[in-house]
């Protein structure tokens, strides 16, 4: 039969599947297909094949011509709300197909319901080929029939363009075929099409060049050819400021194994020292080889390096080696283009014996990095010998190299042994120091961290520049936020490609509740280029649940978690609760891994009472946090102290709460305030405001005044968001005791710059009450009813005091409903009132709760009245 045949294919889909995500392409592809299932039903056209592009059949040309238009439309308007060009290329054609109905068999063997073949096909499919991406490409006779019928294409038909591009030849159609395109202006490239090597413009004799002139060129190039064989320099490589480079494996053709991990390892910090040169992080390479359908332990060679830059983006390759050559030990580097494989040049030295291989390096290193264009000035600024900078024992550099790799494999019991063993061959090898301390401050013990770090400091001249900024910034984190974050800038700023000083910073931004700032700033960690960019991703996702944007934090989270990154994952879980989606909430929960130590297994289950409280389930949750509570007291006893806070919180909601526990709660983070150990001062800080608040909350105004008069000065010294703003809570509460309520406002409302505690809201409602002034009070409670995002996201000790957010964030509708009333709006009153219920449905069997629901209910019955 004859029919219309169209093919269309999505240019550079895979690129875009990359940028995207495979779970964000794979939801893109479904809308998509939607679109086109409609298009081709209001255009009277029938799919018969699809995968990044589409195959069908029309009765007309004008029909096939109008599927394209507004197909390519669709991908316009697609491109523009994504950010990201989607273009498609489309072949038409006109002429004689076949078509069968499969059998029921053949389709269950994975054959297509209506299958058609015919020289239509492959003609469209070499259209759509020779097409560039946005263009609509038809023969000679789909082109006659739909200009014909151009009319039925409406008021887009005086908008359209119908160009000839000339005659093409396609290979394996035996005649030429004229080409023509039709598009509007704007949206289509309305340009000739290249050729290729399946299709190419006939060009007319008259203007082919003449044989002379053919024979010229050739004895020019001839000519041409040997002088540049005779004179031409050696090969360059176009290298610039901040390129990346791979580096391959080490090629140890000594007897010695130490000098395998060991050299690998020392030639990383060399280059790292460098702020010209770019290194492609280890787990990018991994990642690479996993993309490439290569197992892990695949030698990075030549062949295997070049494909790896080629697809990170990477300028060269490098090739280490050592040997040894005529009793001497040679360390070699070879700067290979990854686009030819050809070795641009080589750098080596040589010295005798073992203890040679690092001041080679170091040479070779120097040499390297001048001919990659570095200035001589830079280098000499920026290097220090690697015997320095790392060790000079190899056993204990090679210690150092695979307790790396056990980190990277996040193996950290393993790791935590190799670093100790470093340290034992080189007590003063100051990266292991470090790397001990990251290790330990991973499982929350804090102290031995900062320990670890200070002594670190103390060898900071066996530490390169970055090193020594990194190690200032991971001490700072002991101290004031003030501190930290310009140093987070620093490093960011010297080295603009370190994607962990852009988490680190906000990471830090967002724990002060800068979240603004903290997104803004994290957005270069998201590069295709940072081996971390799944927690950059995680992270953004965790900022984004404060700033209640809970779709984009869950898409956030999904790409997150289609880049391998596991473990905790409680803000993932809250962006389904903070819209009380508890169900798919506790299936995040459940899809968590442990990581084998104790203290960060334990944070994996701190939503579990807290989601219970958000639904209302008061008994339950105090019983789930009763058993936390338990098992933290060995686990991590930061942990405990939070845990026994939020304990206290709900006590005190409930009425349950005696003076002497809050009164114990004091006099133990009093102790723990006077400790000699900084960070058990710090992490006092809070626990003795929010015992002093709980005092003051209960009428025990001197012992609230106590917690205050001790915690003060080092919290407004620290001045981290979550200490300053429960200082500020606790004196608005001895304001409201005093009976001063525009006191407690004046205080609360000058902290209110959007850095302020969640909690801070519901301590200004009951103020506003106090005064008198319902119709404040009302906005209050309507501001913690709807920003529970930041109820869940806001960091504050620990958690400490998101059970009592969350709390707030319920209460506040059945106090909207008691406000609304007062202010005469007994159908706001009520809206409010089954919002509680739903929220809350077995609220009545809470005591503290049902008293007021009694109340409210008679109130709203007088109103009837």
């Amino acid at each position: 039969m004859l029919r219309t045949v169209l093919l269309a294919d999505l240019a550079d889909s895979t690129a875009f599947i990359e940028r995207l995500g495979d779970a964000n392409a794979a939801a893109l592809w479904q809308r998509l297909d939607l679109q086109v299932r409609d298009l081709l039903e209001f255009t009277q056209g029938r799919l018969i094949d699809k995968a990044d592009g589409l195959l069908a059949l029309f009765e007309r040309p004008v029909q096939a011509v109008d599927f394209a238009l507004r197909y390519q439309c669709a991908l316009k308007e697609l491109s523009a709300e994504l950010g990201m060009e989607l273009k498609a290329r489309v072949g038409i054609h006109v002429g004689e197909v076949m078509t069968w109905i499969s059998t029921p068999q053949a389709i269950a063997a994975g054959a297509k319901p209506l299958e058609v073949e015919g020289l239509a096909k492959p003609v469209a499919a070499r259209l759509m080929a020779l097409a560039m991406p946005g263009q609509i490409l038809m023969s000679g006779m789909a082109q006659t029939l739909a200009h014909r019928a151009q009319s039925e294409l409406g008021e887009r038909a005086g908008k359209l363009r119908w160009l000839v591009h000339g005659r093409y030849r396609f290979k394996g159609v035996p005649a030429p075929m004229i080409v023509h395109e039709v598009g509007e202006p704007g949206t289509a490239p309305l340009r000739l099409p290249p050729s290729g090597q399946k299709s190419w413009r006939e060009v007319p004799l008259w203007r082919r060049p003449p044989i002379l002139a053919v024979e010229v060129l050739c004895v020019l190039g001839l000519l041409g050819g040997t002088l540049y064989s005779t004179f031409r320099s050696p090969p360059a490589l176009a290298f610039h400021e901040r390129d990346w480079v791979v580096v391959g494996d080490m090629d140890n053709f000594t007897d010695d194994p130490r000098l395998q991990e060991s050299l690998a390892t020392a030639l990383r910090v060399s280059l790292e020292q460098s702020r010209y040169v770019n290194l492609v992080p280890e787990l990018k390479v991994q990642d690479a080889l996993q993309r490439m359908g290569r197992g892990q332990q695949t030698t990075i060679d030549r062949g295997v390096g070049s494909e790896i830059a080629l697809r990170e983006g990477a300028r060269a390759l490098l090739l280490p080696s050592i040997a040894e050559v005529g009793g001497k030990l040679r360390v070699n580097i070879e700067v290979v283009d990854p686009n030819n494989q050809v070795t641009v040049y080589a750098q080596s030295a040589e010295g005798r014996g073992v203890d040679s291989a690092l001041t080679s390096l170091d040479s070779v290193n120097s040499g390297l990095r001048e001919k990659l264009g570095e200035s001589l000035r830079d280098i000499r600024a920026n290097d220090k010998p690697l015997a320095l900078v790392t060790t000079s024992n190899l056993d204990a550099l090679r210690a150092y190299s695979l307790a790396v790799s056990a980190n990277r494999k996040s193996q950290y019991a393993e790791a935590l042994a190799l670093f100790q063993q470093a340290l034992k061959l080189d007590p003063q090898f100051a990266m292991a120091q470090m790397g001990m301390a990251r290790a330990h401050a991973r499982n929350g013990e804090f102290g031995l961290a900062k320990q670890l770090a200070l002594q670190a400091k103390q060898n900071q001249q066996r530490l390169s520049q970055r090193e020594l900024l990194e190690l200032n910034a991971f001490i700072a984190r002991f101290g004031a936020p003030s501190e930290l974050l310009p140093k987070y800038k620093l490093l960011a700023s010297l080295y603009p490609d370190d994607f962990q000083a852009y988490y680190n910073y906000s990471n830090v931004a967002a724990a002060n509740h800068g979240y603004s700032d903290a997104l803004a700033f994290l957005t270069p960690a998201l590069s295709p280029k940072n081996p971390s960019r799944g927690n950059a991703f995680y992270l953004q996702g965790a900022i984004l649940l404060s700033l209640n944007r809970y779709a984009e934090a869950r898409a956030a989270f999904q790409q997150a978690e289609a880049m391998g990154v596991a473990g905790n994952k409680l803000e993932a879980a809250e962006s389904f609760a903070a819209e009380r989606n508890f169900v798919t909430a506790a299936r995040v929960l459940q899809s968590q891994t442990q990581s084998g130590m104790s203290g960060v297994d334990l944070e994996l289950h701190l939503d579990d009472p807290v989601f219970l409280l958000d639904q209302g389930k008061w008994p339950e949750a105090l019983a789930v946090l009763a058993t936390l509570h338990a098992q933290s007291e060995a686990a991590s006893p930061f942990q405990a102290r939070a845990l026994l806070g939020a304990q206290l919180s709900l006590s005190s909601y409930a009425g349950q709460l005696q003076p002497a526990q809050w009164r114990d709660f004091v006099a133990t983070e009093t102790a723990r305030l006077a400790s000699k150990d900084d960070q058990e001062r710090d992490n006092a800080i809070f626990p003795l405001l929010a015992a002093g608040w709980l005092a003051a909350r209960n009428g025990d105004v001197d012992t609230a005044k106590t917690a205050l008069a001790l915690a003060k000065g080092p919290a407004t010294n620290n001045g981290e968001a979550s200490l300053v703003g429960m200082q500020t809570i606790l004196e608005a509460e001895l304001a409201l005791a005093a009976r001063q309520p525009e006191t407690a406002i004046s205080l609360l409302r000058a902290r209110h710059d959007g850095s302020e505690l969640y909690f801070s809201h519901a301590v200004l409602m009951r103020a506003y009450v106090a005064a008198g002034n319902e119709t404040a009070a009302l906005e209050e409670a309507n501001w913690l009813a709807r920003e529970r995002g930041r109820a869940y996201g806001e960091w504050n000790s620990f958690d400490m005091w998101t059970p009592a957010n969350i709390v707030e964030s319920n209460l506040a509708l059945l106090s909207a409903a008691e406000f609304a009333v007062k202010l005469g709006q007994p159908k706001l009153a009520r809206q409010k009132l089954t919002a509680f219920n739903r929220a809350w449905p077995n609220a009545e069997k809470i005591p503290f709760v049902e008293t007021r629901l009694r109340s409210l209910t008679a109130a709203l019955a007088s109103t009837r009245s």
